[in-house]
């Protein structure tokens, strides 16, 4: 067999073994790494306004990845929606953003960094506390209480409906 072939033999291979292992290691489950009310200031900032509504709240979560599409990226947030509000206290109020980013190369420290698009959590106290931003998942509560759904690579609004389908007005998923 020439060498020729024996190359193209290798890169069938690799081409039909790479999507089936990029696959499983979407399936690995998704880890929290860190999570916090942003910006993180004192208990106090956060109360009612003199008018009687409720600052909205902005949350941050890290994590090191999420599944790849859109109906699966909301089914892991509504199956962890307890696990959020138990352990890091997410959402403590209701008008809120929840933005969930992606961890990418690992914490960085703002000031070796040469990237201005950082984003830091004041509250970890290592140098390395900033991220680069990579929203994977954008969670906010409208006038009724009810949450809506938006993605970095998705410029429509996604809501669930009264029979639990998610939509965006022309498509639905039943989730």
């Amino acid at each position: 067999m020439s060498w020729y072939k024996k190359i193209k033999i290798v890169i069938f291979v690799a081409l039909l073994v790479y999507p089936f292992l990029f696959f499983l290691w979407q399936l690995r489950p998704v880890k929290i790494i860190t999570a916090s009310r942003y910006p993180a200031y004192e208990d106090s900032y956060y109360r009612g306004s003199d008018e009687g509504f409720t600052e909205r709240v902005m949350y941050f979560v890290v994590v090191d990845h999420l599944p790849l599409s859109i109906d699966d990226k909301v089914k892991w947030y509504l199956a962890n929606k307890n696990n959020l509000k138990m352990n890091y206290s997410i959402p403590m109020s209701l008008s809120y953003t929840i933005i969930v980013w992606d961890i990418g190369d690992g914490f960085i420290d703002l000031n070796a960094s040469d990237d201005s698009d950082l984003i830091c959590f004041p509250k970890i106290e290592a140098a390395e506390r900033c991220i680069e931003k990579n929203d994977l998942l954008s969670v906010t509560t409208n006038e009724e209480g009810k949450e809506s759904f938006s993605f970095a690579d998705d410029d429509n609004s996604w809501s669930l409906t009264d029979q639990g389908n998610l939509t965006d007005g022309k498509i639905t998923f039943g989730l």
